[in-house]
């Protein structure tokens, strides 16, 4: 009789937890900042400031550049061929190269 009673707090537990972990995140998010694990090609985590993004102007300078190959109406595969050509590293490359350590999935190495 006390396992099942127990097994029912347990799942009410872990439904509360669940609950206040989203609604944490969702007020963090509000306040505009950073929830990621890892910021996205072209930003890095502050240092700083915990739940803030920064420009990384390498990264960027590559972000920018494939916006302006787009912009001047070079196709996606086009440019995609344009950044393997010219071994531009590829976001989880640059992050790798940049001290990234894990268990993440490096794909075939190109840009696709």
């Amino acid at each position: 009789m006390s396992t099942p009673l127990t097994n029912v707090f347990n799942e009410q537990v872990a439904t509360d937890i669940k609950k206040k972990t989203a609604f944490a995140l969702d007020m963090k998010a509000q306040r505009g900042m950073f929830i990621g694990s890892r910021a996205p090609f072209g930003y890095q985590k502050s240092e700083e400031e915990f739940g803030q993004i920064l420009p990384d102007s390498e990264a960027a300078s590559i972000v920018q550049s494939i916006f302006k190959l787009f912009a001047d109406r070079m196709g996606i595969t086009a440019i995609v061929r344009y950044l393997n050509e010219n071994s531009i590293p590829t976001p989880i490359q640059y992050a790798r190269a940049n001290g990234l350590t894990g268990n993440y999935d490096d794909g075939n190495g190109s840009w696709n």
